[in-house]
C-alpha cells in the first residue's frame, strides 16, 4: 500500500479559528487512525507538521 506525507502549517490566530471545527477534526483523525489510513501525525514542535497516511489508490486530478 502506498504511503504519503502531507505537510501542514498554522495560520495567524489558529487557536481561535480552529475552535468551532476542532472536535470534528479530532474525531475524523481518530476514525482514520482506527481504519488504518492515518499512520501518524504531529504533535508539532514548530509551526510546520507532518501527516503520514496510506491509501490503496490515488486518483489523478488531470
Amino acid at each position: 500500500m502506498a504511503k504519503y506525507v502531507m505537510w501542514g502549517s498554522y495560520c495567524e490566530n489558529v487557536l481561535e479559528k480552529r475552535a468551532p471545527y476542532r472536535q470534528a477534526h479530532l474525531d475524523g483523525l481518530t476514525a482514520q487512525k482506527e481504519s488504518g489510513v492515518l499512520i501518524t501525525i504531529g504533535p508539532p514542535l514548530t509551526t510546520v507538521h507532518p501527516l503520514i497516511f496510506q491509501h490503496q489508490s490515488v486518483r489523478s486530478s488531470t
